[in-house]
């Protein structure tokens, strides 16, 4: 028992090292990825009753932005997108695949199962591969995907990702 505890602690160190690592590569490279809000902060905002009901408390000092983050968890498979909207099906996918990961197990295994019937079955690896990814790569990040989309910027496209810290409710 003693010896399984021990690895675990030692898996998730390594895990929490490497994404230690991954954050200082992506505030070092975060420019290329963001050139129009990389010095911005992510910005706190609730959402009301109805949709119009959006209040914006300020930015978020030391919070990681979740377009950064993504980027990096799809990072293994952008090579293969070939335009804008092979890069937003794949951000949306692993969005799927990232937000599964963080349900309670009974919801997870029913979002599973939703998520493999509703896509092509050559989908289905990549998506078991994303989960994988999230589970040992990005342990400790338990922010739900709320929003991906593609914004146009000056300088060129840029992925916009939105966030939540607690689960959206059903």
């Amino acid at each position: 028992m003693a010896a399984n505890r021990q690895k675990k602690a030692q898996a998730l160190a390594k895990a929490r090292a490497k994404a230690r690592q991954r954050k200082h590569l992506r505030d070092q490279y975060q420019e290329q990825w963001e050139p129009d809000f990389g010095n911005r902060l992510p910005i706190l905002a609730t959402v009301g009753e109805s949709p119009d009901d959006v209040q914006f408390h300020g930015e978020m000092p030391g919070v990681e932005k979740m377009s950064a983050v993504l980027l990096d968890f799809i990072a293994p498979w952008r090579p293969e997108c070939q335009t804008d909207e092979d890069l937003l099906a794949l951000a949306q996918l692993a969005a799927l695949a990232w937000n599964t990961t963080l349900m309670p197990p009974r919801e997870r295994e029913k979002a599973l199962r939703e998520l493999f019937n509703s896509v092509p079955i050559e989908y289905r690896g990549l998506i078991a591969d994303l989960i994988e990814r999230k589970r040992t790569e990005f342990p400790d990040n338990d922010r739900f995907i709320v929003e991906v989309n593609l914004q146009d910027a000056p300088s060129g496209t840029t992925l916009f990702v939105m966030s939540s810290f607690v689960p959206p409710e059903r």
